[in-house]
């Protein structure tokens, strides 16, 4: 299975738990997520797989992570469902940087970023 299959089966869970706990903001974002992945699989998006692909090839950072919000960066890093921007910007006053801007994105994809960015372990 590739990386990004392993996405779509991780954005499909998160879509069926969304319908289930009947989080629209969350299935509607991951209704999009899952979209964009099933196309560039099946060859349809092969420019935006590649755009997609390099997004997604990020250094890994290892900052300290602040004590004041570990926790919770942990369970999204792992559990990503509800990731959004409100959540990073409650975490943006804990950083000296703008997580905003290392992101670019957020649910799913941008919660896998968090690992990257951050010694979660």
């Amino acid at each position: 299975m590739t990386e990004l299959e392993r996405e779509l089966q991780s954005a499909r869970k998160v879509y069926v738990e969304a319908i289930d706990n009947g989080d629209i903001k969350t299935e509607n974002e991951y209704a999009d997520i899952i979209d964009i992945i099933a196309k560039t699989i099946n060859g349809k998006n092969k420019q935006n797989f590649q755009q997609w692909y390099v997004g997604n090839e990020h250094a890994i950072e290892n900052l300290e992570c602040p004590k004041e919000i570990i926790d919770e960066v942990r369970e999204f890093a792992k559990h990503p469902m509800g990731f959004n921007k409100e959540i990073v910007e409650n975490w943006n006053q804990y950083l000296d940087f703008d997580l905003h801007d290392k992101l670019k994105t957020y649910g799913m994809i941008g919660a896998s970023r968090l690992n990257k960015i951050f010694k979660l372990k």
